[in-house]
């Protein structure tokens, strides 16, 4: 007798499909404690929630960014809760691709195969699961900023589903479906773009058009990718072909030492690289091992355009595209649908050859989208497979997944998990990016007050040639502990290693300050203005600056970067300090004694106490200021300049 795998399907299967879905929220349960790591920084700093509320602006990732800012005005920092919607987006996901895979295996009519007859099922199941608890998929399910490629997943087997619908039933409803589900795909996340190639490749292995159908059903898939290429290439024109970032733009750099003619041939590089990696992504998928995964790998960046494994990469890549091609064309049934498993992957794997990936060259959640096709392929394996025998397997493959899944959510829990991680996966060799995991890690340690290990991590990364970040950030920890001089050593080390930004130069010259060079102090200062500096680093420079420039007698620099710094540092007592200071220097003392006061209305501080016990001293109060220079020596009894003012002032 003739079984669909169309719906229903098998009540004992559908039991099993459930309770699928049920492990699967189950699995990641343990993430919802997690920690917000790395990107996720993107929502712990407010930038998502100030950027993204209307899911139809014409910028990149709107929807699925913009469903961030949703729950947090609902739920404000209710991370759990961000967390288990994309537990909810995967199950669904899940529950999407049992949908369109028993859609097209009814559609390509292989159950009437006695083999698929019996097992075809279960062989389906089989390969939703593989997917469902890859531990592949926990760098998209748990890493909490990367809902954007979960959605694009979503939207993006919706509207393959609904191609399978609207060429079974001949409704255009199901077809506008498609067409606004993908563009919801692209609205998610933009490496959705070729997707209407595979709509046309369904076409093809279902209906079997006729070469004129064929071209017009391949001129509409065309001209929509068209258009929403355009659309994105309005968007990112910069980026096309070349590095995208600061940090890539380095990396190019010291590969170009390393390698002379790296930097002109950066794009193609990249390309080929891309293509040697995508097996390596498949790899991971078909045969995971927690020992392959990180949050940052680092594979070796090619050098020449014939660089070995790479070019074999090309050459696998280019040859099982023909061969899904044709596998479609000139073959039906099970060839058909291998032939679309691996077209599948090849075609949305198009977005990784948009620029120069160097900085984040291989990063498993993007693999999330590609890896629609692996069910396919696991069923097209597991219906040749007795279902005793498949049923063991199932077990024993269930149970490594759910452990290596495990193990991947645990090291993601926080920031020191996730860059000890990192820092374990990396290869022996010295490869472009190494010293970022170092970087990161030292980071974590530096914020739970781990100084010392920080530390080792910031001179690990000094070896991998960070261009100076890790003595900057060693500089950092050595003058909070009082080391200045260390840390000047520090900061100068980095300048010389190629770190010329505005954080090097603002604490530059706070050891400079801190060793008693006020004129070298107000140049670092200065030199770090003019190295486009974020808005707060202006708002530090300025401050520091002025208590250099009071220091060296630069009494109008020091008024106005004091009256700046004022104004973005509402609450800070020291800088209104500070200007009282240069007021009472250009013999402004009742806008001195203003700025004082106001001081003290922010806290209660010593120094200015000290500026109004001057003040009222100079006027002859000496009432008013022996008050003052007493409560200054109440807050800060030891300092020797207050004492003496006392002194000179009598009892």
């Amino acid at each position: 007798m003739k079984t669909s795998l169309g719906t229903p399907l098998r009540t004992p299967v559908n039991l099993c499909f459930a309770a699928l879905l049920v492990m699967v929220v189950i699995v990641y349960l343990p993430s919802l404690g997690n920690a917000l790591v790395f990107d996720d920084n993107i929502l712990s700093g407010g930038q998502v929630f100030a950027e993204y509320w209307n899911p139809l602006a014409l910028k990149p990732r709107a929807l699925s960014y913009s469903t961030f800012s949703w729950l947090q005005a609902a739920a404000p920092d209710a991370w759990w809760l961000q967390r288990l919607v994309n537990i909810g987006v995967h199950a669904a996901v899940v529950a999407m691709l049992w949908a369109f895979y028993a859609k097209l295996l009814a559609s390509l009519q292989l159950s009437s195969d006695d083999t698929d007859n019996q097992h075809g099922p279960w062989a389906l199941l089989a390969g939703i699961a593989w997917f469902a608890i890859n531990p592949n998929a926990v760098y998209a399910v748990a890493y909490l900023t990367q809902r954007s490629i979960l959605m694009a997943t979503l939207f993006s087997v919706l509207s393959l589903w609904a191609v399978l619908q609207a060429l079974a039933s001949q409704r255009h409803r199901y077809w506008l479906l498609a067409v606004v589900a993908y563009a919801f795909a692209m609205m998610s996340k933009e490496y959705a773009l070729a997707l209407p190639a595979l709509a046309v490749a369904l076409i093809v292995i279902v209906k079997r058009p006729s070469r004129q159908q064929l071209d017009k059903f391949g001129a509409i898939g065309l001209l929509l990718a068209a258009v929403v290429a355009y659309l994105l290439y309005r968007r990112y024109s910069a980026i096309i072909g070349t590095p995208f970032d600061e940090t890539s733009i380095a990396y190019v750099e010291q590969m170009n030492v390393l390698a002379p003619g790296v930097k002109a041939l950066a794009y193609p590089l990249s390309i080929i690289n891309q293509m040697w990696l995508f097996f390596e992504y498949g790899y991971r998928w078909f045969l995971p091992s927690t020992g392959m995964m990180s949050i940052d790998l680092r594979p070796p960046f090619p050098t020449r355009l014939t660089s070995v494994p790479h070019l074999l990469g090309v050459i696998g890549y280019l040859s099982l595209l023909a061969v899904s091609v044709v596998l479609m064309l000139r073959h039906r049934g099970r060839l058909a649908l291998l032939g679309f498993c691996l077209f599948t992957p090849l075609v949305l794997f198009v977005s990784e050859f948009s620029t120069v990936w160097i900085q984040d060259p291989f990063v498993l959640y993007r693999s999330y989208l590609w890896a629609i096709a692996v069910p396919g392929v696991i069923y097209l394996l597991a219906s040749r497979i007795s279902r005793q025998t498949l049923a063991g397997l199932a077990v024993v493959v269930a149970a490594v997944f759910l452990w290596q899944a495990t193990d991947r959510i645990t090291s993601l829990r926080t920031d020191l998990s996730v860059w000890s991680d990192a820092v374990a996966k990396l290869p022996p060799e010295l490869v472009i990016g190494k010293s970022r995991a170092y970087l990161n890690r030292g980071q974590a340690y530096q914020l739970i007050a781990q100084d010392s290990r920080a530390l080792r991590d910031y001179q690990r990364a000094t070896t991998f040639g960070d261009g100076g970040e890790g003595l900057l950030n060693a500089g950092t920890i050595l003058l909070a502990g009082g080391r200045a001089a260390e840390a000047l050593q520090a900061f100068d080390g980095a300048k010389t290693r190629g770190q010329l930004s505005a954080a090097l130069s603002l604490n530059r010259g706070t050891a400079l300050v801190a060793l008693g060079q006020p004129q070298a102090a107000f140049d670092a200062f200065s030199t770090g203005l003019g190295q486009s500096p974020s808005v707060e680093e202006v708002a530090a420079l300025r401050r520091q600056r002025a208590t250099a420039a009071l220091q060296v007698g630069r009494f109008d620099e020091a008024i106005a970067d004091a009256e700046f710094a004022a104004a973005a540092f509402n609450a800070d007592p020291q800088i209104r300090a500070t200007l009282g200071f240069a007021l009472l220097a250009k013999a402004n003392r009742p806008a001195a004694l203003a700025a004082f006061n106001d001081s003290i209305a922010k806290g209660p501080n010593g120094i200015a106490y000290y500026g109004l016990a001057g003040i009222h001293a100079d006027a002859r109060r000496f009432p008013e200021a022996k008050a003052a220079i007493g409560k200054a020596l109440a807050l800060q009894p030891e300092n020797v300049e207050f004492q003496r003012l006392q002194a000179k002032l009598g009892p």
